[in-house]
């Protein structure tokens, strides 16, 4: 069976995030950043060229098939080509988020403040909605995902689909050992709470809460409701030509890793 052994996101070039991203533990340099899970798949790879939006491939065993959905200005897919058409638009320094209001945060003051402060990325994904792309076309972009991956359904009943890195027997079977760290996860967000597609990483840190709502305050940070005791959320500024970027940072010592809990609660898809 086809399976996907590489997760590849591939960035509008920024030296800044790229380096940035290097401070956690799982991810090292070696001309494009990337993960080493023993025997798992599949790896993330992370590169950045002179494309004008981000994309993301899911790279497998048969490079032959090739399928693509775009959310936006976000194209996703299999084994994708670099034959990328972008819409131009314009930068907003800030979003409208509900009842909220948040302003954007460089990506050089992100940097100044967590480098030396990262610890693991624990998972990254990407956002988009109905208002994006067509339920239809989602379930179908999911359904063969679900085919070539461990793609498990979230036990509170969201539309937020993790991927979890597995072994071959695992693939052809289930997981079950509970001793293996499988991050960073892959997580699918089919929501219209964000106004474009988003790309998201959320790290852990060595800040506790405190620390991070004082560097982060209001409108430049938020918690989301029945999440403030885990993380902090920030929205960083690019020229992705809206496709956004957001941050969110657990707090030191707060949560324990949810991978497993995924894996007995959901449902495999």
């Amino acid at each position: 069976m086809d399976r996907v052994k590489t997760i590849r996101l591939e960035v509008p070039r920024n030296k800044i995030l790229i380096n940035l991203l290097q401070e956690v533990s799982n991810l090292k340099l070696n001309k494009s950043l990337s993960t080493s899970l023993s025997g798992l798949s599949p790896q993330l790879v992370i590169s950045h060229s002179t494309i004008d939006a981000p994309q993301l491939s899911f790279i497998t065993d048969n490079s032959k098939y090739k399928e693509f959905w775009n959310a936006g200005n976000l194209r996703f897919g299999f084994n994708l080509d670099d034959n990328q058409r972008v819409i131009k638009t314009k930068e907003v320094s800030e979003l409208n988020l509900g009842k909220e209001k948040v302003k954007f945060v460089s990506i050089e003051k992100l940097s100044n403040v967590l480098t030396g402060n990262l610890k693991e990325l624990n998972h990254f994904g990407i956002n988009f909605g109905s208002k994006l792309i067509k339920k239809k076309s989602y379930l179908k972009f999911r359904t063969e995902l679900a085919r070539r991956s461990n793609l498990y359904s979230y036990p509170t009943g969201e539309e937020w689909p993790f991927l979890i890195p597995a072994t071959k027997e695992e693939f052809d079977s289930k997981i079950k050992d509970e001793s293996i760290d499988r991050n960073p996860k892959f997580e699918l967000v089919f929501s219209d709470y964000h106004p474009e597609p988003l790309i998201q990483f959320d790290v852990e840190t060595r800040l506790n809460r405190k620390k991070l709502e004082e560097l982060f305050p209001k409108p430049f940070g938020i918690a989301f409701e029945g999440l403030e005791e885990m993380f902090r959320t920030v929205f960083v500024k690019t020229n992705w030509n809206g496709v956004i970027l957001r941050f969110d940072l657990g707090f030191r010592k707060q949560r324990k890793d949810f991978g497993y809990w995924i894996i007995k609660e959901g449902n495999r898809y």
